[in-house]
């Protein structure tokens, strides 16, 4: 399956899926609302910062 504007596809039942980065976590939006465990691939940044992080300084 590839992704769609309306986010990955549910592996169980292709449905869009919503990422909830902060706690780790894809959940199903509108089919079996199951919860996969979602990590960040090898060298992937997170887009959530803090206003310490040094990307945000001037």
């Amino acid at each position: 399956m590839s992704d769609s504007p309306k986010g990955k596809p549910c592996p169980d039942c292709g449905e869009p899926m919503v990422s909830m980065p902060s706690l780790n976590l894809r959940q199903c939006a509108t089919g079996c609302k199951e919860m996969f465990d979602w990590q960040l691939g090898d060298g992937q940044k997170s887009l959530l910062t803090d206003s310490r992080d040094k990307g945000m300084q001037a």
